[in-house]
């Protein structure tokens, strides 16, 4: 169990440079940093626990659809100079990315590679002088995608100037992997307990004020959401502590529903799916069905860790509207 903690650029840096360090360049000491220093660009993911590619949702549309993400400076100091960077899509990564979703039980007809004629992709960007990263836009062309389908596409790192070098392998690609948003897709407000004693308390008392209580059901397939937790600002979900709204780190519900009786079911997100989760459906700890009602929008999820009925969530998910 842990609190909210938010990850600092520091981390990321760290992370960054150490991933980069056997690698060679030619130090730019005018830029601040040692001789030795190693400085490059990455793309930074930022917090989230993706599986394989960073799951996206987009609408079915006729209106260009924009997708942002960051590319950040792996270096000692902040830089007296701008610094560019040169990107192009990957074809060979987003194969890769196909092969890793069906071998994880997609359906290779329900998985494609997007065509890069819908791509809209800049060849380049630049960290301003002064600043540790700079937010690149994609746009989508979305209005032929099939809802039933999922579709990935991946950006490389392909050059850097004033010294940097591109990342290369996790931080020197970026790829996605994108479903239209389906019918659960939306910002809900929670209400609920988790039963672990002594914390058997409703999410709602310990709640500051309601914003707290904010959670965005995110697409990552036909007919499934992940919940991600507004004031935690991450995947995740609430516990309820005398304290305030903590969060299990390596916890966020993924929910499935079925299209045919609108049941739910419940795994673990976060890889590699540990603790294991599923429905938690035992009278005697006062369980519901989990269950989607279409006439309100609202998810009713009841489920459990480790098989553990004293483990359990007994959450529902009142429909405020549609994700921006």
């Amino acid at each position: 169990m842990k609190k909210i903690q938010f990850l600092s650029f520091a981390v990321l840096l760290l992370t960054a440079t150490s991933c980069l360090k056997d690698s060679v360049n030619q130090p730019n000491p005018t830029q601040g940093g040692s001789e030795n220093e190693v400085k490059g660009v990455y793309f930074s993911k930022g917090k989230g626990p993706y599986l394989a590619g960073v799951k996206s949702a987009v609408e079915l549309s006729s209106l260009p659809q924009p997708l942002m993400f960051t590319v950040g400076l792996a270096a000692s100091t902040l830089q007296a100079s701008s610094v560019d960077f040169n990107m192009a899509l990957s074809n060979e990564a987003a194969n890769k990315l196909r092969d890793t979703l069906i071998a994880q039980g997609l359906d290779p007809a329900n998985v494609e590679v997007l065509d890069p004629s819908l791509i809209t992709l800049p060849a380049s960007g630049t960290v301003d002088a002064g600043s540790w990263a700079d937010s690149v836009e994609v746009i989508l062309n979305t209005s032929a995608l099939n809802a039933e389908n999922v579709y990935v596409f991946a950006i490389n790192l392909t050059g850097a100037s004033n010294g940097f070098q591109a990342a290369t392998g996790g931080l020197g690609t970026l790829a996605f992997q994108l479903s239209v948003k389906n019918r659960l897709d939306g910002v809900y407000s929670i209400r609920g307990h988790h039963n672990r004693a002594p914390y058997d308390l409703s999410y709602q008392d310990v709640a500051g004020d309601p914003s707290e209580l904010l959670m965005d059901m995110i697409t990552t397939g036909p007919n499934s959401v992940v919940y991600y937790w507004q004031a935690g600002g991450d995947f995740g979900h609430p516990i309820g502590l005398t304290s305030g709204l903590s969060w299990y780190g390596d916890f966020a519900p993924e929910i499935t529903f079925n299209v045919d009786n609108d049941m739910v079911s419940v795994v673990n997100f976060v890889a590699p799916g540990s603790p294991v989760m599923g429905v938690f459906n035992n009278p005697s700890y006062n369980t519901f069905p989990s269950r989607f009602d279409p006439s309100d929008h609202s998810i009713y999820a009841c489920f459990n860790y480790n098989n553990n009925p004293l483990r359990g969530f007994y959450d529902t998910l009142t429909y405020i509207g549609p994700r921006p």
